[in-house]
């Protein structure tokens, strides 16, 4: 499809319900994942949404994985200097530290941090950031 440059988008219909596997198609830009036992009733919407540009997952998936809405591409939001660095958040070093680690100036990796609390959607309290990342270690990765 990328040879021919035509805009193709991918809708997984399966059986598989491992946290693995839906993880794996998030990264791959699958724009669409139904269990086959409520295909008939999503599919429909999928194409729907999936068309319309807008990826779609299949909220019973999600609720049985224990993902919340807004997950599936959150971290597609951020940039790679961004998601460094919130790797880095988790592994519990300092702005100075991360600065140091990345070559860049502590103030960048200050304005990063904000950008990343405001594409999460995390509160401005102290350590937010940081118990979010410890909390989500595993999908940081």
């Amino acid at each position: 499809m990328q040879k021919n440059k035509i805009e193709t988008k991918i809708i997984l219909i399966t059986f598989h319900k491992e946290k693995v596997l839906f993880q794996k198609a998030n990264e791959l830009n699958i724009f669409g994942y139904i269990l086959k036992e409520f295909a008939i009733e999503e599919i429909e919407t999928c194409i729907k949404s999936v068309t319309e540009g807008v990826p779609y997952f299949s909220p019973r998936i999600k609720d049985l994985l224990g993902i919340n809405p807004y997950q599936e591409n959150y971290l597609s939001n951020l940039t790679p200097s961004e998601k460094k660095i919130l790797k880095l958040i988790a592994k519990d070093k300092t702005n100075k530290e991360i600065a140091s680690l990345l070559f860049i100036s502590h103030r960048t990796v200050e304005k990063h941090r904000s950008n990343i609390i405001n594409k999460l959607k995390i509160e401005h309290k102290t350590n937010s950031l940081l118990i979010w990342a410890k909390d989500n270690v595993d999908k940081l990765l």
